[in-house]
């Protein structure tokens, strides 16, 4: 099986950080397969949002697939993070 498209969804990014830190990075890749019978989990980690990088562990993974739709699926992503890299100055 291959996959089609994978995007993320942009307005699914949320970033929140607990009072040590350690930040909790939430989004959802969409995407299409040729073939519905087994569709992988799809991530990203590390993942840079707003020039900065975020690397951790995957605590949690839900995939759904989009009701009316052929081939079509969801993956919600929490990320959370142990390390956190600032910008580059420019």
């Amino acid at each position: 099986m291959a996959v089609v498209v994978e995007f993320v969804e942009c307005t699914s990014v949320s970033i929140t950080y607990d009072i040590y830190g350690v930040a909790t990075v939430t989004y959802t890749v969409v995407y299409q397969t040729d073939n519905s019978d087994d569709p992988p989990f799809i991530y990203y980690n590390p993942v840079t949002y707003g020039g900065r990088t975020y690397t951790g562990y995957v605590s949690n993974m839900n995939l759904n697939k989009i009701p009316e739709t052929e081939n079509w699926f969801e993956c919600q992503v929490t990320l959370t993070t142990t390390t956190e890299s600032a910008p580059t100055p420019v």
